[in-house]
């Protein structure tokens, strides 16, 4: 099961594939998606009239970005542990 930042992340991926028809890096996706978001006013308009309730479209995507990679990087650096923690309890397990 997907969660929280992991889930969101491939929503966005998928969303802009099925614009896109493309697939590749969440990042490559940017230009284009901010070029077909700013045919909503909840894009730019909005976010400009009200920026304390509001964030634009293209600031969303990028917080997105950098969320999914700290993430990412996250759960590598937990793998390394849980490797780490299972070398640790197979020496430990050779003494009893």
């Amino acid at each position: 099961m997907l969660k929280g930042s992991t889930r969101s992340s491939f929503a966005s991926s998928v969303s802009a594939y099925n614009f896109l028809c493309v697939v590749g890096a969440l990042g490559a996706y940017r230009s284009e998606l901010v070029r077909l978001a700013a045919q909503s006013p909840l894009a730019d308009e909005i976010p400009r009239k009200w920026p304390a309730w509001h964030s634009g479209f293209g600031t969303l995507y990028d917080e997105l970005l950098d969320a999914r990679n700290d993430a990412i990087h996250q759960g590598a650096f937990a793998r390394s542990l849980t490797g780490y923690a299972v070398q640790m309890a197979v020496v430990l397990r050779m003494l009893s």
